[in-house]
């Protein structure tokens, strides 16, 4: 009996051996780390289309990542975590937005908020974050509250809410050893408090930036102001970044309110070891001490072909200039630069000049409202002779603004039958101030996983292409982008459109003879508009064979059902072989 119950609770255990065996070879233990497509790698990258699954990236850091459509963050039950929470479990990964927008995002608490928390050798890229709300006691930005040694390029802010009571910026709180590029905050609002023992470092698109370098970036429409709170000391505001150290900047501008208390800038509120090149400040700038169109403060900062046309004004000390309010010991300089005086209200290049040595020169123009057009169209004056108005900046009819990717594709429509779909379409109303170069088109049946993307189709105006192939009485939806030399634009939004039914032929009966009337199998033409998604804008513009056509994702569903049956099969064959082979060896022993 003995013998017999030790053998009993060998079966037990060799039944569920067998049963965890099965359960492995059907249901890899990596299959369960994220709910969408893809694995993760740099060539199957997580597949994001719901805000859900957005979420699920605090579960997985060092993994690749990518939108494949926009998302509205702003869903019942849903409380926002940042993405990469501490210093401790920092994101390490890719995050790719593909130009898709992401709606809504709203957080509260944390020392580190945005989208992600903390940021560590990582590259964040092609994004849009419109109408985010985030607040926090420590480091915020509505894309990431600190970035270490990472990559972030073409990411903007559009019509969010940023506040902290220490380091905030539209885009990023403390940005420390990264390259931003090709970004910007539009209608972005950063405010703060200082606590009594701290000082406020807040800008329009990065509140602190150190050894970082940065290039064609913006913030423009919004304000760096303080809230209603009293403030303290040792504050640093500016239109662009509360305080800079040891950065490199080049080719961007600030055209946002900047208020405070000490250390003000339209551009920089504070800078130290920083170059500034090719940039300017248009917004208006007020404050106590330390105020300046470009710069409140600077200490071994040099200010290169930049200019300031900002209202600025404080409280009344000397500590205010249209270019640098307090020009340190430490020594700051300028070159090629200057400041519209009328505009700025400032006579004087510098206000307070203490330096030991070289001293901050720049000029002023438009003296008693003499040329109020300087900086508006005139690339030969200076510093303009030093500017790139090909590549880089455009004209207009105001100051110059850079370059950017094209807006949304306009006037979409389609022509359908029951296996076709033509879609046409104009030049997006804000090319981006360079030419459209080509245009992408994608498409799939209105709830599949996988997109079929077309490349390259050429750029005339109204453009053209006819998917074929397709099913009868199917919804199907399509989406466009436009390129110019910048780059590719934001995707349109989701066009939606059923096909015609499918055509019957006529049967054939026997009996008198009757006229059968065809079945009619004309066009039908819509105007289509893109599904409305949360403070979008509906604003992108070809006939040719496209260059490259190819999958955009892949439906790892239905490779995973298609191969569960096979390995259930084997798991099951494994598991009786071992079964036979201890009740074989439990008789021989009884036995």
């Amino acid at each position: 009996m003995q013998a017999h119950g030790s053998g009993g609770a060998m079966i037990k255990k060799a039944v569920l051996m067998v049963m965890s065996i099965v359960v492995s070879l059907v249901y890899p233990i990596s299959a369960l780390a994220y709910s969408g497509s893809g694995d993760g790698s740099v060539g199957s990258p997580y597949l994001i289309s719901t805000c859900d699954e957005l979420q699920e990236m605090r579960d997985n850091l060092d993994a690749n990542y990518r939108l494949t459509d926009d998302i509205n963050c702003n869903l019942v039950g849903l409380t926002w975590e940042p993405i990469g929470f501490d210093t401790g479990f920092p994101f390490t990964g890719t995050f790719d937005g593909d130009n898709y927008t992401i709606y809504n995002l709203a957080y509260s608490g944390g020392m580190y908020a945005g989208l992600f928390g903390n940021v560590f050798e990582a590259t964040l890229k092609n994004v849009t974050l419109a109408s985010a709300n985030i607040t926090s006691t420590g480091m915020v930005g509505v894309l990431a509250g600190t970035t270490l040694d990472s990559t972030i390029q073409n990411v903007n802010v559009s019509n969010s809410v940023v506040y902290s009571e220490l380091n905030a910026g539209g885009l990023v709180g403390i940005l420390q050893s990264t390259t931003l590029s090709d970004s910007a905050a539009y209608n972005t609002y950063v405010s703060g408090r200082s606590p009594a023992s701290f000082g406020n470092q807040l800008g329009g698109l990065v509140g602190v930036s150190i050894g970082s370098t940065i290039d064609r970036v913006s913030s423009s429409g919004g304000a760096v102001t303080p809230n209603s709170e009293a403030l303290g000391s040792s504050n640093r505001f500016g239109g662009l970044i509360g305080s800079s150290i040891s950065d490199v900047i080049s080719d961007s501008y600030s055209a946002v309110e900047v208020s405070g208390d000490d250390n003000i800038g339209g551009f920089i509120g504070f800078a130290s070891s920083t170059a500034a090149t090719r940039s300017y400040a248009s917004g208006d700038v007020s404050g106590n001490t330390n105020v300046g169109g470009l710069v409140g403060y600077g200490a071994l900062t040099g200010i290169d072909h930049s200019f300031a046309t900002g209202a600025t004004s404080n409280s009344g000390d000397n500590t205010i200039g249209g270019v640098i309010g307090h020009a340190d010991g430490a020594g700051a300089t300028t070159t090629g630069s200057t400041w519209d005086v009328t505009r700025t209200g400032q006579t004087d290049c510098v206000g307070l000049d203490d330096t030991i040595s070289v001293h901050p020169v720049c000029s002023g123009v438009n003296v008693s409202n003499a040329d109020s057009s300087y900086f508006f169209n005139n690339i030969s004056n200076t510093p303009f002779d030093q500017w790139d108005f090909d590549t880089v900046w455009q004209t207009t009819t105001d100051l110059p603004i850079l370059i950017t990717t094209p807006d949304r594709a306009d006037n979409v429509s389609v022509v359908r039958t029951a296996t076709t779909l033509g879609v046409r379409w104009g030049v997006p109303a804000t090319t981006g101030g360079s030419a459209i170069t080509s245009y992408d088109l994608k498409y799939r049946p209105s709830g599949a996983v996988t997109s079929t993307v077309v490349l390259g189709l050429p750029a005339n105006n109204p453009s053209q292409y006819t998917i074929s192939g397709l099913s009868p009485d199917t919804e199907y939806t399509v989406e466009l982008r436009a390129h110019n030399d910048r780059g590719a634009g934001i995707w349109t939004g989701f066009i939606t459109t059923t096909l015609a039914p499918a055509i019957i032929p006529p049967t054939t009966t026997t009996g008198p003879a009757k006229t059968i009337s065809p079945v009619d199998d004309t066009q039908v033409t819509e105007e289509m508009t893109p599904i409305e998604t949360p403070d979008a804008t509906t604003d992108i513009a070809t006939t040719q064979a496209p260059q490259t056509a190819q999958a955009d994702a892949t439906d790892e569903a239905g490779t995973t059902s298609s191969l569960t049956p096979i390995l259930i099969t084997i798991g099951v064959i494994v598991g009786l072989a071992i079964l036979i082979w201890i009740i074989r060896l439990l008789k021989s022993r009884s036995s």
